[in-house]
């Protein structure tokens, strides 16, 4: 059996959302176990301690438990990682005070889960991380900051269980306005993670054999006037596996950038990356669209709308925060706007836009 590790509900939604056979432990409530899938859910909460103390209780109940996957949010220390992008954890470290600059001695090695991807160190805090100087001084010990890695990490070396880990970035090195931008978008981190996991991660057949780079990614990934941070170098290698790099396809990815060559190479490879999407699935790229027009254009601060991340569902999920009536208004209005038999449509492939 495997077991996912999240440290709030809210980074496990997508996934208890989709494993719909994930039962509640009838003794400790934040274990959720699939026998049919063979995999479990654990909410480890907020902290080293916590979650040690919760994968330890979750060990004594798993007897069969093979390996642990901790997913959730992380705050990048290096400064080339871009909100959004997916990392593979590589060795987990523990900061017992960044305002005192004392590390814990202990490390413990992470399982490359990926090995066609790169790995990064983590530092887990033992208190949140709220401004520059503090992320400065753990930038020398890792890429990434969370609560939880190293405790986890810890555990199941004691249980001589092999964990690994994969994050999404919540917050920039500068960003110190962080913790309620990760509440509002928790959902999306969520899905993402989810998405990344059904795209790399096989429940039954957990070790993924390290394939050659491909010609498609030698071109694009030298490419000079491409630009491409963390997560598009992953989406490389997910494109590779059903784009071949041909004549006609450089010459039409040419053009893509010749006719936005004046831009910044970020904003050239979004363009090519939108090529690429359209050629490796032009369904999920057409809902894609639709999505952006008739669902994410509705977002505000004050509601945020997701549809479900593989297109299974025609169900919309949407989350807020209410502080007065012109809030209230403004909600309403967002969700009369909301197009719900057309999207539905959509998906059922009856609606073309």
């Amino acid at each position: 059996m495997i077991l996912l590790t999240f440290a709030h509900r809210l980074e496990a939604k997508a996934f208890l959302s989709y494993f719909k056979d994930l039962k509640a432990h009838p003794v400790y409530k934040n274990l959720y176990i699939s026998e049919k899938d063979q995999l479990a859910l654990l909410l480890s909460g907020e902290g080293i301690l916590s979650s040690a103390t919760s994968l330890s209780s979750a060990c004594t109940l798993l007897p069969n438990l093979k390996k642990v996957i901790n997913l959730g949010v992380a705050g990048a220390l290096n400064p080339s990682f871009k909100v959004g992008d997916i990392l593979i954890g590589k060795i987990a470290y523990a900061s017992k005070s960044s305002e005192s600059k004392n590390m814990q001695f202990k490390s413990f090695p992470l399982e490359e889960l990926l090995n066609e991807f790169s790995s990064y160190d983590i530092v887990s805090a033992e208190e949140r991380v709220l401004n520059t100087s503090e992320k400065k001084y753990l930038s020398h010990f890792g890429d990434l900051v969370d609560r939880e890695i190293w405790g986890l990490a810890y555990s199941a070396n004691q249980f001589n269980i092999p964990i690994s880990s994969i994050k999404i970035i919540s917050d920039s090195k500068d960003d110190e306005e962080f913790c309620q931008t990760v509440k509002d978008s928790a959902l999306k981190f969520s899905n993402d993670l989810l998405s990344f996991f059904l795209e790399y991660i096989s429940v039954k057949e957990i070790n993924v054999k390290k394939s050659e780079i491909t010609d498609f990614e030698k071109y694009f990934s030298s490419h000079p006037n491409i630009f491409l941070t963390t997560a598009q170098k992953n989406l490389l290698r997910k494109f590779s596996k059903k784009i071949k790099l041909t004549d006609q396809l450089i010459s039409e990815t040419e053009e893509i950038i010749n006719r936005h060559i004046e831009k910044r190479p970020k904003d050239i490879s979004k363009h090519v990356f939108d090529f690429f999407e359209k050629l490796y699935s032009p369904t999920i790229y057409h809902l894609n669209q639709v999505a952006r027009e008739s669902i994410f254009s509705l977002n505000s601060p004050q509601i945020k709308f997701s549809p479900d991340p593989i297109f299974e569902s025609p169900e919309i999920s949407f989350s807020g925060k209410l502080k007065n009536e012109k809030h209230k208004d403004e909600i309403i209005s967002k969700i009369k706007c909301l197009k719900i038999d057309e999207w539905s449509e959509t998906i059922n492939g009856d609606h073309l836009v």
